[in-house]
C-alpha cells in the first residue's frame, strides 16, 4: 500500500505564476453555462416593456463575440401607440435613468399618429428571430377603419416613414442588447472575477494551478 500526500492551495495561496496559469486555463469558467447572461436578458425584457415591447420567454438569442456573423436578435409583439409615446417621453428612464439611446424624433405626421391613437388605423407590429443570422426581422401591418380622417393625403407614405423609424429604433435597442452581453462576458472572464468565483466557492488547486476536484473525489473521510 502506498500513500501519496499532495498539498492543495486556495487560489490566493498559489504563486503569482500559478495563479496566472489558472486564470488562462479556466478563462471561460464563469461563462460555461447560461447563468452569466440571464440577468442581461431580464434587464432587456424589463427595459423594452416600458416602451410597449413585449418579449416572450426564450425570445432572445445571440452569438458572440468576435466572429463574423455574431450578433443578437429578439422576438416581440409591439404596442405601436405605447412605443411611439414611450420613445418620445423617454419612458425607459423610469427603469434605467442613466441610459440614453438618442432616438431620432418620430417623422410621421401627427394627424396620422392621432388616427392610430384613436384606433382608426390598426397598426400591428412585431419582430421575429430569423432562421439564420442575428438581426432584427421587423414586421408591420395596418388596416383602416372608415373615418373622414383617413382621407388625409399621403397617409401611406407617412406610415412608411413610421415603419422605417420604428425599425431603426428596434435596431438601436438590439445594438444595446448585444453591447450589454459583450460587456458582461468580458467582465465574467477577467482575472479578478474568476478569482472572486474561486474564492467564494473555496476551490482548491495543485501547486501548478490545476483545479483539484478530481483529486478530492478520491479522499476518504
Amino acid at each position: 500500500m502506498k500513500t501519496i500526500n499532495i498539498a492543495l492551495y486556495s487560489i490566493d495561496e498559489l504563486s503569482q505564476e500559478a495563479q496566472e496559469k489558472a486564470f488562462e486555463r479556466y478563462r471561460h469558467f464563469n461563462v460555461e453555462d447560461n447563468t452569466w447572461y440571464e440577468g442581461e436578458f431580464d434587464d432587456f425584457v424589463s427595459l423594452c416593456k416600458t416602451i410597449g415591447i413585449d418579449i416572450p420567454a426564450n425570445g432572445i438569442s445571440f452569438s458572440g463575440f468576435w466572429s463574423q456573423g455574431d450578433g443578437s436578435t429578439f422576438a416581440s409583439t409591439i404596442n405601436a401607440e405605447q412605443l411611439i409615446k414611450g420613445i418620445g417621453q423617454e419612458a425607459w428612464k423610469d427603469y434605467a435613468p442613466k441610459l440614453d439611446f438618442n432616438f431620432k424624433p418620430c417623422p410621421c405626421d401627427k394627424r396620422v399618429l392621432a388616427l392610430i391613437s384613436k384606433g382608426y388605423i390598426e397598426y400591428q407590429l412585431s419582430t421575429e428571430t430569423p432562421k439564420r443570422g442575428y438581426y432584427i426581422e421587423f414586421w408591420a401591418d395596418y388596416s383602416f377603419i372608415p373615418n373622414r380622417g383617413n382621407e388625409l393625403t399621403n397617409i401611406e407614405n407617412e406610415l412608411a416613414k413610421l415603419d422605417k423609424w420604428i425599425e431603426h429604433c428596434l435596431k438601436l435597442l438590439n445594438r444595446h442588447l448585444y453591447k450589454s452581453l459583450e460587456e458582461q462576458y468580458e467582465y465574467e472572464t477577467t482575472d479578478e472575477t474568476i478569482k472572486e468565483t474561486f474564492m467564494a466557492n473555496d476551490y482548491l488547486f495543485t501547486a501548478d494551478g490545476k483545479k483539484a476536484d478530481r483529486l478530492l473525489n478520491f479522499t476518504i473521510e
